[in-house]
């Protein structure tokens, strides 16, 4: 009886191998396969992007399924094979642009030219996806009252009225514009009822996904603002559901969750490659001539400032080797926090005492933009002046987060920017998307780093094909062509093993007086080099001078 127990057992559930819970289990996507999903390319040119970043993932193969979950929802794709479905003729491209599906002024994004089409795209190819619809959610945590109150007031913590208006735009947008197969974008707006980015708790944001996925079951959910819960995407992966967000996470992380994981933003890894560049070329074996007169003849003695999260921590050992290996004197340190506000305070004075007297001359923030709104006055308050660099992580590198730093501290900050040039809304895409569309509340100005997410999201859904499922959807991805490396939009490059765009940055200062651009009061990121951008191995050699200084 046992035995035929066990038998009925492996038939109706066979097993998954390394996918673990039940999620479908794919194939690894490889440079050497067909450059995109047959069916899906107008002329059957390649839509290969630029390759794989250097240094950092490329050429990896990925993991063979990232957990359990999900299974039933209409899963009915061929999981690892090609998975599309035969069109019934190939259309006009009347419509597209130079190449490109469609041109709206301002907008860099703008997937490859595919025919119209017709035909029979499937029904449920998996959950989440219909004839008609492809259900998209996107998340925010519970609002923060310690957060709304130092990001609120510059524009930085936009309602959920705000959130729901763009959404609706994006929707629009994306519904008008791309091929998608027969199917319309329905976007859902989800606000935590119990989740907060600070504290972050990992098994509260496990708890939203299972409650977003019980509930709506998505094809993909975004929470483009994800600086301090991997958990939230890894539980997302491990249900089988296409998901975005959480920067500075190392490629490894990426890698282990795919084919479910993506976001817009640089992996840490990368992060850490381009920051260790830069410091070896023009900050190591030199004197902190930034620093405060105390320091500002001493050779440089660095300290990396991390969130205690594993992952972040990871990308930052990643740097610290870097720069061990071509500092001949002081190296690199690693000094953690918690990402609470309600322990800044006490952490942030610890960490400036501790520096202090380990006769630290150059502070590196590899960290969550809300930080320094607390640890530079308490170096001012010790009257301690380290130099002060950016490494370009999680939008330090934003000129209304600059402003609320302590001014007499971050005078003389410098390093790396992974943000394009300072501008208005208007010469980024979601500015785009906003003069293109119609709705109730004007722009907010952190609109564009919700719409990178949703331009890569809304290009893979095209370039997947009728048969939508993660793996034509990973191939879609891990193809798409570069875009952007100009100055106010950065380069985006996908590949083989690379599950994250943004893959340059741009040589920054502090100019405390100059009115910024985006919003017109004094204190803004100046971009060196006419806001030239940089990839790996690019970056100039000699000693970095801010003009003037």
């Amino acid at each position: 009886m046992i035995a035929a127990a066990l038998l009925l057992l492996i038939v109706i559930a066979p097993s998954h191998g390394a996918s673990g819970g039940g999620a479908p289990s794919y194939p690894a996507f490889t440079a050497t396969g067909p450059s995109a999903a047959p069916g899906t390319t107008s002329s059957g040119t390649s839509a290969q992007g630029g390759g794989t970043k250097q240094g950092t993932a490329g050429g990896r193969r990925l993991a063979a399924g990232a957990g359990g979950g999900a299974t039933g929802s209409g899963a009915t794709g061929s999981a690892g094979g090609n998975g599309t479905t035969t069109a019934t003729g190939h259309g006009n491209t009347k419509h597209c642009v130079g190449g490109k599906q469609f041109a709206v002024a301002g907008f860099a994004a703008a997937p490859p030219c595919q025919p119209t089409w017709s035909g029979n795209n499937g029904g449920a190819t998996y959950q989440g996806v219909t004839a008609k619809q492809i259900t998209v959610v996107y998340y925010s945590p519970k609002d923060s009252l310690a957060l709304h109150a130092i990001l609120g007031p510059a524009g930085l913590d936009p309602t959920a009225a705000q959130n729901a208006d763009y959404l609706a735009r994006a929707q629009s947008f994306i519904n008008a514009r791309y091929q998608l197969w027969g199917r319309q974008v329905r976007m859902i707006n989800y606000v935590s009822k119990s989740c907060q980015a600070s504290p972050p708790s990992d098994d509260c944001f496990r708890q939203d996904a299972h409650t977003i996925v019980s509930t709506y079951h998505p094809f993909a959910v975004v929470y483009s603002r994800n600086i301090t819960a991997p958990g939230f995407q890894q539980e997302l992966s491990h249900l089988g559901v296409i998901n975005f967000g959480g920067m500075n996470l190392p490629a490894s992380f990426d890698t282990s969750q795919a084919p479910y994981h993506y976001d817009y933003d640089m992996d840490g890894d990368t992060q850490a490659v381009l920051a260790g560049e830069y410091y070896c070329k023009e900050l190591a074996n030199r004197p902190a001539r930034y620093a405060g007169p105390a320091l500002r003849s001493k050779p440089r003695k660095a300290e990396i400032l991390v969130e205690d999260t594993p992952e972040h921590v990871v990308a930052a050992q990643h740097l610290q080797a870097i720069i061990d290996h071509c500092d001949h004197g002081g190296g690199a340190v690693i000094k953690t926090f918690a990402p609470d506000t309600g322990q800044a305070v006490v952490q942030t004075t610890t960490l400036a005492s501790q520096a202090k007297q380990s006769g630290i001359t150059t502070l590196l923030y590899f960290t969550d933009p809300v930080f320094p709104v607390y640890l530079t006055p308490q170096l001012t308050a010790q009257d301690y002046f380290p130099e002060n660099v950016v490494i370009g992580s999680s939008y330090l590198d934003f000129d209304e987060l600059g402003q609320l730093y302590s001014k007499q501290q971050w005078a003389h900050a410098f390093g790396l920017g992974d943000l394009p040039d300072m501008s208005s809304l208007s010469n980024y895409d979601a500015g785009a998307v906003y003069r293109s569309t119609h709705g109730k509340l004007g722009p907010f100005v952190s609109a564009n780093n919700m719409q990178g997410d949703l331009s890569v999201l809304a290009a893979g859904l095209q370039q997947a094909g009728p048969t939508l499922n993660p793996a034509t959807f990973q191939r879609a991805v891990l193809t798409l062509p570069a875009w952007g490396g100009s100055r106010y939009h950065a380069l985006v490059k996908y590949g083989a093993g690379d599950y994250t765009g943004v893959s340059d940055v741009r040589r920054i200062y502090w100019d405390p007086s100059r009115r910024s651009p985006v919003d017109g009061k004094p204190g803004t990121y100046v971009a060196l080099d006419n806001g030239r951008r940089y990839t790996i191995g690019q970056l100039p050699s000699g000693t970095f001078t801010i003009p003037g200084r």
